[in-house]
């Protein structure tokens, strides 16, 4: 009789332990999704080191369609040959943004500037370079590394925009790349200085 309650005693011990540890393990997952989920515009304050171009698609569908996992990695490796080509350079290209909403873009040598706005609950980020049309990014990631993901057309744009300031106009490989897949958005890979 007494093993039994002893064996029972262990399989409640065993159950508590189990339930708690489930609890804290769900807790610090709430925890990390919360973080995420709660970027602000102070945290964009400060130099961000531009790492690479990055590819999303829309849709699971899409990413079929494209061939899966192996062409959305071609073609990261496709566009950051191009962005190289254009004066965007990993650990060369930096972004920065002040508490006022202004920024500068430092690419290829040469500076530019402008104001951004970010809307928390939609989290997109837009880009206004003086003289230039408005470009609207979603802004993924969290911490110490985000991405700036755009629409193809929004992308070229803000490239064609760049690169005529740099001296450096040669887009018309990327545009090809850009337009070969509908619904998917590109943009870049920023960590913070």
């Amino acid at each position: 009789m007494k093993k039994n309650r002893f064996y029972l005693l262990m399989a409640c011990i065993f159950l508590f332990t189990g339930a708690v540890n489930t609890m804290q393990a769900q807790s610090v997952s709430k925890i990390f999704k919360s973080a995420v989920n709660h970027f602000s515009s102070l945290d964009l304050e400060g130099t961000w080191v531009y790492q690479g171009a990055v590819v999303q698609f829309e849709s699971d569908n899409l990413l079929k369609k494209a061939g899966g996992k192996v062409a959305a990695a071609s073609l990261d490796k496709k566009i950051n040959d191009q962005l190289n080509n254009i004066g965007f350079q990993a650990g060369v290209t930096v972004f920065t943004f002040n508490a006022d909403s202004t920024f500068t873009n430092t690419t290829g040598g040469k500076k530019m500037s402008g104001k951004y706005t970010y809307d928390s609950n939609t989290k997109y980020i837009t880009l206004k370079y003086l003289n230039h049309v408005p470009l609207k990014a979603k802004l993924s990631g969290s911490g110490d590394s985000v991405s700036l993901l755009f629409e193809a057309n929004g992308f070229l744009s803000m490239i064609t925009f760049i690169g005529g300031h740099t001296g450096i106009s040669a887009v018309s490989s990327l545009n090809s790349i850009l337009k070969s897949y509908d619904g998917m958005m590109v943009g870049m890979e920023l960590k913070k200085q």
